[in-house]
Formats: C-alpha cells, sequence, structure tokens
C-alpha cells in the first residue's frame, strides 16, 4: 500500500496537482468531522451545539443536517442552555452577564 501511494504522489508535478490532492484531503477531514460530530449526537453523547461545533458547521446547518438524516431531535434543558451559551459567546456577549 505504501509503495502505492508513494508511486502516485511522485506524479504530482504541478503546482495544480498539489493543490488539487491538498483539497481532496480537507474535503475529506471535513467530512470525517461531520460524520464523527452526527453520531456523538446521535448516541446522545454531545448536544446539537457542540456537534455543530466540532463540524465546524453552524448550529442552524447542523439543525438541518440532522433532520434530513432522520435521527431524533433530542433537545433537553441543559442543551437549550448550551445553545444559549454558544449563541451568546459567538456574540460577543458574556453568557454569565445575561439572564
Amino acid at each position: 500500500m505504501g509503495h502505492i501511494v508513494k508511486s502516485n504522489l511522485t506524479g504530482l508535478r504541478s503546482e495544480a496537482d498539489w493543490y488539487i490532492l491538498v483539497t481532496m484531503i480537507s474535503g475529506d477531514v471535513e467530512q470525517w468531522k461531520l460524520e464523527h460530530a452526527i453520531r456523538l449526537y446521535r448516541e446522545g453523547q454531545i448536544t446539537k451545539a457542540r456537534a455543530a461545533e466540532i463540524a465546524g458547521v453552524p448550529l442552524y446547518d447542523m439543525h438541518d443536517i440532522i433532520r434530513q438524516r432522520g435521527i431524533p431531535l433530542h433537545y433537553s434543558l441543559d442543551e437549550s442552555r448550551e445553545d444559549m451559551r454558544l449563541i451568546l459567546e459567538r456574540a460577543g456577549l458574556d453568557p454569565q452577564a445575561v439572564g
């Protein structure tokens, strides 16, 4: 396997070839982060807000992704508090000062 990777990498001669490779790897990493976050959310290990944070997507996008995949939305009081904390922090407000 290492030989195949090495021989394929030697074919990357132009800057465009390297850009394509890096873009492909980056896309795979981003997709992995999304899938990982969704799995943790589905298992009840993290909140939807934390899943969005891990995946690097806005909270409303994560809500849509979860809904589109048919994953039941579990929204507890703790999750509501966590969402509000993240929203306030991203708005530059101190969550402790509000409320």
